[in-house]
């Protein structure tokens, strides 16, 4: 994919559900819901957690070119479900599914929730399912915890009539979460370390044989 000079990223929708065992869960540790289900913390047995992201980019100018140029937009849907495994919430397993529409050509930004499949213009579809697992990997950290996943690609061909879907390699992907409280439990600082290595045939996929790390606080 290409470097952007300017962008416009718009998060649309971040959906958490869980089973209501997780009233039960905050009167036993005490806080709130959110400080208490940060992606740190796993679930427990019986419990499930159902996330949904939304994203918007749209863009107008590149590195690879000068001056501005047709827009193109770029949507991505992600579904997160979990479910504990074991009593001492340190394991938790589950799938994650993204599903991407994508258009070109200077059409609307919001033409990406059209779904037309324009030739030429547009794409959309289901582009990779990830099986996914969650660990506390030291017992006395449990705000300490690594997630790993593998992306499988759904796509055929990451460019079709000169629309890019996805790109068509395995990811195995690995995040680390840790969140720390504040004093007086009113503030809680969360970061994530994020690493995706794109592997196989480096014909199949332009990403493919890369590793990107992506930090994050918040």
């Amino acid at each position: 994919m290409k470097f952007y000079k300017k962008l416009l990223v718009v998060t649309l929708a971040i959906t958490s559900v869980s089973a209501l065992q997780a009233q039960e869960d905050e009167e036993d540790i005490g806080g709130s819901v959110i400080q208490n289900l940060t992606p740190s913390k796993l679930i427990g047995k019986g419990t499930y957690d159902i996330k949904w992201f939304n994203n918007l980019y749209t863009q107008t100018e590149s590195t690879f070119s000068e001056g501005t140029e047709p827009r193109e937009t770029f949507f991505t849907s992600t579904v997160e479900g979990y479910t504990g495994v074991g009593n001492n919430k340190r394991v938790n397993v589950g799938l994650i599914l993204e599903f991407r529409s994508n258009v070109i050509a200077d059409r609307s930004a919001t033409d990406v929730f059209q779904f037309d499949g324009d030739r030429e213009t547009a794409r959309s579809g289901f582009t990779s399912i990830a099986p996914s697992i969650k660990v506390v990997p030291f017992q006395n950290v449990n705000n300490f915890s690594i997630q790993s996943s593998i992306f499988i690609p759904l796509v055929d061909n990451e460019v079709e009539d000169g629309v890019f879907l996805d790109q068509k390699g395995f990811i195995w992907q690995n995040r680390f979460f840790y969140d720390y409280t504040l004093p007086g439990d009113k503030f809680q600082l969360f970061t994530e370390l994020n690493s995706e290595l794109s592997f196989g045939d480096k014909a199949e996929s332009f990403a493919n044989n890369s590793l990107n790390l992506t930090p994050g606080v918040f």
